[in-house]
């Protein structure tokens, strides 16, 4: 019989000395499982791209998630659930190249929150789908 891990809480309330330490781990996880980078980058914003230039054999990374800097520890953690969602997505046999964006970014959220999950952090939910909300309405108004 599998034993069950009891799951890591992560809130916006988590200490965020605590919340430092953790997103230290997630990225260094991220990293060993999918062969891409996690590197800070300038503003609020955060993005998932892939390398162009690889290939199986090389030592080149798949791609390159960018987390913004100027987001609080709690929302980078959000963040960087969202774009390994994007990393998941782009490796999936049916759907990695589907191009609908709303898809794409609705598909993303649940991704890298399932995996997270898997992995033995369970960010709270209520406040997950809020951030998800919040970030799918700006992709819906932006194309009115």
């Amino acid at each position: 019989m599998k034993e069950l891990l009891e799951a890591t809480q992560i809130s916006s309330s988590t200490l965020e000395n605590y919340l430092v330490e953790i997103f230290e781990t997630m990225v260094d996880q991220i990293e060993r499982d999918f062969f891409i980078l996690v590197e800070d980058c300038s503003g609020d914003n955060s993005f998932w791209s892939i390398n162009d230039y690889h290939e199986e054999d090389c030592d080149e990374p798949y791609g390159s998630i960018e987390i913004g800097d100027d987001q609080p520890v709690y929302d980078r953690i959000v963040s960087l659930a969202h774009e390994v969602g994007h990393v998941i997505l782009s490796q999936h046999e049916y759907f990695g190249d589907y191009e609908e964006t709303i898809f794409r970014e609705s598909v993303s959220w649940l991704f890298g929150y399932r995996y997270f999950l898997k992995k033995g952090w369970e960010i709270d939910l209520k406040e997950y789908k809020e951030k998800a909300s919040e970030a799918l309405g700006l992709y819906i108004r932006s194309f009115n």
